[in-house]
């Protein structure tokens, strides 16, 4: 995951805000605004989510695992 400038966000297309709010597991519905203000708070929380997937080789299944990319909360 790319690192994102906090200024650059107000100026990002809908289509990228849900992107990278869906790379956290944040909600990807609302107006611009709300998209804006949702992805803004998680950058300066400074804990973004990522969602890996992966395959399990041995049996061929989807493997779905989120990480906290921020170690240092309780």
């Amino acid at each position: 995951m790319s690192e994102i400038n906090a200024s650059a966000v107000p100026k990002m297309k809908v289509t990228d805000l849900r992107s990278e709010l869906a790379k956290r597991c944040l909600d990807t519905k609302g107006l611009k605004q709300v998209l804006v203000d949702r992805l803004s708070a998680a950058l300066e929380s400074g804990g973004s989510w990522r969602k890996e997937t992966a395959y399990n080789m041995a049996d061929s299944t989807l493997v779905e695992e989120i990480h906290e990319s921020n170690t240092n909360t309780i």
